[in-house]
């Protein structure tokens, strides 16, 4: 299914805005709009995924390591994911967002 014109150029909330690092919001210019920030979230994944599966397929990393929690969230925080984006990469969501479940 084709996308509208206009898909994803909804401005980023200033509220979400201040958790861009500034390089990036810089980077972007203005306004900064939601397909921007799915490009660049986009990138980074395909960039980590590719990382991530030789890691595993060279044996470096297990199943085990996988599962645990400080994985995922050194994945999001020193590993490239979402560092070079946001300032929240690595922490528990302590605010609401307009996905997902709200935070407890």
């Amino acid at each position: 299914m084709p996308l509208e014109p206009g898909y994803g150029g909804t401005p980023v909330p200033d509220a979400e805005l201040g958790w861009l690092h500034r390089d990036v919001r810089e980077l972007l210019g203005d306004p900064v709009t939601l397909l921007d920030i799915y490009d660049y979230e986009q990138a980074f994944q395909r960039d980590v995924a590719g990382l991530q599966f030789d890691a595993v397929l060279c044996g470096d990393l297990q199943v085990d390591d996988l599962l645990r929690d400080t994985y995922v969230r050194d994945l999001h925080r020193s590993g490239p994911l979402y560092d070079r984006l946001w300032q929240w990469a690595g922490k528990y969501r302590r605010h609401e967002a307009k996905v997902g479940v709200a935070p407890r």
